[in-house]
Order: C-alpha cells, then sequence, then structure tokens
C-alpha cells in the first residue's frame, strides 16, 4: 500500500493530477517488476477510485476492486459547490472516462447510504463498464465501511483465494 504525496507515511505534496497519475504509474511499474501482471489485483477506495480505474484502463491486472466509488469530483463538489465554477477544480479526478476501457473484472462495493458519495455514482458508473461486472449494493452501508458486511469478506475470500478451513 502506499500512500499519495504528503498523506501517512508519505512526504511531498500534490501539484497537480498529472502528478497523482505518474505516481500510481510509477508504483505500478514498481509492483509489475516483482509479480506477473495476471497476479495484480487494484483496489481503490474512495478518492482512490479513479486512480485505480486509471491504471486498470491503461495496463490488464488481474481484477479491480472499488469501493465507494466516485463518478468524478467534479460531479460531487457540482453537488456539494453548485456557485464553484469547474475551472477551480485543481483535481477533476474522473473515473468514468477510464471504466469503459478496463478489460479485467470488475468489483464494486458501495453502501446505500453513503453521505460522501451517493450510491448513484456507482450505479453510473456500473452502466458504463464493459468488462464482467459484479455489483454489491450494501443495504445499509456509509462511505468506505464495506468490511462490516459479511458480502464482502465473502466475495474477497472467493476473488482473492482466501479459503479458510
Amino acid at each position: 500500500m502506499a500512500d499519495y504525496r504528503g498523506y501517512g507515511q508519505s512526504t511531498g505534496s500534490i501539484s497537480s493530477e498529472a502528478q497523482l497519475l505518474a505516481d500510481v504509474e510509477v508504483i505500478y511499474t514498481w509492483v509489475q517488476a516483482r509479480y506477473p501482471e495476471h497476479q495484480i489485483v487494484l483496489y481503490g477506495s474512495s478518492l482512490g477510485t479513479s486512480l485505480a480505474s486509471w491504471l486498470a484502463a491503461h495496463h490488464r491486472p488481474r481484477l479491480l476492486i472499488l469501493e465507494s466509488p466516485l463518478y468524478s469530483v467534479e460531479a460531487i463538489a457540482r453537488r456539494l459547490f453548485p456557485w464553484v465554477p469547474s475551472f477551480l477544480l485543481k483535481y477533476p479526478l474522473r473515473a468514468h472516462p477510464w471504466i469503459g476501457q478496463v478489460q479485467c473484472p470488475v468489483i464494486i462495493f458501495h453502501g446505500t447510504h453513503d453521505p460522501v458519495i451517493p450510491y448513484s455514482d456507482s450505479e453510473r458508473l456500473a452502466a458504463a463498464v464493459t468488462a464482467p461486472l459484479s455489483f454489491y449494493r450494501l443495504e445499509g452501508g456509509l462511505h468506505v465501511d464495506s468490511a462490516r458486511f459479511s458480502v464482502y469478506h465473502m466475495v474477497l475470500d472467493q476473488v482473492l483465494g482466501n479459503r479458510r478451513h
């Protein structure tokens, strides 16, 4: 797991969306040098779903898992702050332009009561997926709390091969 610049244990600061995309590309290249691409699973949560979608669209990982995915930061900003001009959004972080280009299977988990990213964002993204899709509606789920649902653990155990005996 890597931290974005300036977050967690990472130093530096983010100056553009292009920089974020370049950073995740470097991380993917590092992972790919150590593991065959058919073993790589991309996992994005909340804002990270746009970056994970971008990576999956530009590579051939085994699987893309999205938790509480956003359609775009711009769409969220327009809902919350309709008066803000779009040119002020420094990081639009769009998942929708890339999700249709993803060729690996896609799994989406999203809570129906997410106060940050509406469940409808996942529905919009799911409609654009052309790869095999598994979409899990987490009834009553909030923002990135999928781990409290048994279906989340069941699906991850199944797709990641973590069989419990």
